[in-house]
């Protein structure tokens, strides 16, 4: 199963806004929210740079300490 699968009736009631740091688990990247297409949502190292995709559910908010470690 790929990292990023979402499992069957998972629910990702959290949803970060554009610009918010999340962390991807999946690659150990914090990364900024740039928006959702297609089911995924789109994330890109601070600072620019390329943009990588995600499920939703699959990240999350970053912690201060996290912020500080980007991509």
């Amino acid at each position: 199963m790929d990292p990023n699968d979402e499992p069957p009736g998972s629910a990702h009631p959290w949803a970060p806004g554009v610009g918010e740091l999340v962390l991807d688990p999946a690659s150990g990247l914090v990364g900024e929210y740039r928006g959702a297409e297609d089911g995924l949502w789109y994330l890109r190292p601070r600072g620019g740079g390329i943009e990588w995709c995600v499920r939703p559910g699959r990240v999350r908010p970053v912690v201060p300490v996290e912020g500080v470690r980007g991509a």
